[in-house]
């Protein structure tokens, strides 16, 4: 974490886990209409995400901007 825009739970230089989702059709034709998840970065990628913090301590990124 290099820095933080808003909030309290993360303080720069600490390390933290996001939780991404993303969903693939797998079927024939068309997906159905829905939400596909994040993009989700390569090992490594500088990103900005917007996160809530869950129960766990974990952050799970937010739709729709994540």
């Amino acid at each position: 974490m290099e820095q933080v825009e808003k909030g309290s739970g993360v303080r720069p230089g600490q390390a933290v886990f996001l939780r991404f989702w993303n969903r693939r059709w797998i079927g024939k034709g068309l997906p159905p209409p829905g939400a596909s998840g994040h993009y989700v970065p390569p090992v490594g990628k500088r990103v900005r995400a917007h996160v809530e913090q869950k129960e766990d301590g974990s952050f799970e990124v937010l739709l729709p901007t994540g």
